[in-house]
């Protein structure tokens, strides 16, 4: 009987560097990848400001590869702070600076981090999502 011995990574970490070195491969390749196409195709868009309500607002953005949940405050039409809550991400940590950026900017449409462009793009987008959740009655 063959030993069989545990990987020290947990299996979703195993099975999304395996996804990703497909995608790697096949843009390689010259075809194109579905699950990097989901995030490259999300449209971002700052909201207006001036519509959302004073307070913290959570938002979040889950695609096949990457994920994120972010709190927005907003005081008097500005953002003043981004926590990141959750963000899985693989190799995209380092992505988590751009939240500075936003705030400095007040804008979403910021360059994303060279070397984590798809958790760049997906954590803008929770950041768009928290925004909009702000706006209402």
């Amino acid at each position: 009987m063959k030993n069989i011995t545990q990987s020290p990574l947990p299996f979703d970490i195993v099975c999304k560097a395996a996804i990703l070195a497909g995608c790697l491969l096949s843009c390689f390749l010259g075809s194109d990848c579905a699950l990097t196409q989901n995030i490259d195709s999300l449209e971002i868009t700052t909201p207006d400001l001036s519509l959302v309500r004073n307070g913290t607002w959570e938002g979040s953005c889950k695609t096949s590869l990457v994920s994120a949940k972010t709190a927005v405050t907003v005081d008097s039409g500005k953002m003043t702070a981004i926590s990141i809550l959750e963000h899985e991400n693989g190799l995209g940590g380092k992505a988590e600076g751009i939240t500075s950026r936003v705030v400095e900017k007040q804008s979403l449409e910021v360059d994303a981090v060279s070397g984590a462009t798809h958790s760049s793009r997906v954590i803008l987008k929770s950041v768009q999502n928290a925004l909009e959740s702000g706006i209402g009655k």
